[in-house]
């Protein structure tokens, strides 16, 4: 009787522990620092020289899902995006963003080449002078924090645009693109919430 009974105990031990106990998956599955994965809401804060920012990204069925409109020329994702504050100057855009294996990268998109963040006018032609910020980063999730957090390094790049001119006699100077300088910053975040949106990987579109 004691020998059926301890087979019986042993048995259900290596059940539970292959099941992760009570039947649940096991933590830290494909990397993720809790039982249910990846999914969730997470949010960072950037810092760096004459920069502060904070973006943002949300994962759903374990890959970045969104909620994109198109307003006006301009994408926009309140559940994927980034607002930078760079040399007195708000920069606000899209945020692509993986998470593999407690690694984590992402890229900052303005949202629309056609779009500018800032216009100055010069001269009687009106000259048009755009800016435009998009960059990237790379971190590091610690898959033993319960509320994930992540850290890691990025580098933003503010790029010049001058619309294109024609002056008095007809002659068309075209438009110039130039990158006007860089901004290196470090970046700390968490998930914030276990919800995810409802939005899917297709948007709607306001003229």
């Amino acid at each position: 009787m004691k020998f059926a009974f301890s087979l019986f105990a042993l048995a259900l031990t290596v059940t539970f522990a292959q099941a992760g106990g009570f039947g649940g998956p096991p933590p830290f599955t494909n990397g993720s620092p809790l039982v249910s994965g990846v999914d969730g809401s997470y949010q960072a804060t950037a810092r760096g020289s004459n920069l502060s920012g904070v973006f943002r990204f949300t994962y759903s069925g374990g890959r970045q899902t969104s909620a994109p409109t198109f307003v006006l020329g301009v994408f926009s994702d309140p559940y994927n995006d980034y607002v930078y504050f760079v040399d007195g100057l708000a920069y606000r855009g899209l945020n692509q963003a993986n998470v593999n294996d407690g690694s984590i990268s992402g890229v900052l998109d303005n949202g629309a080449a056609d779009v500018p963040n800032a216009v100055t006018a010069t001269g009687t032609d009106f000259l048009g002078v755009q800016t435009f910020l998009a960059g990237y980063y790379n971190g590091k999730m610690d898959n033993n924090s319960p509320v994930a957090s992540f850290s890691g390094n990025g580098s933003v790049a503010v790029s010049v645009y001058t619309n294109s001119s024609t002056d008095a006699d007809g002659v068309v100077t075209p438009g110039v693109v130039s990158e006007a300088f860089t901004r290196a910053f470090k970046f700390t975040g968490v998930r914030n919430t276990l919800s995810t949106s409802s939005g899917t990987n297709s948007g709607t579109s306001t003229q």
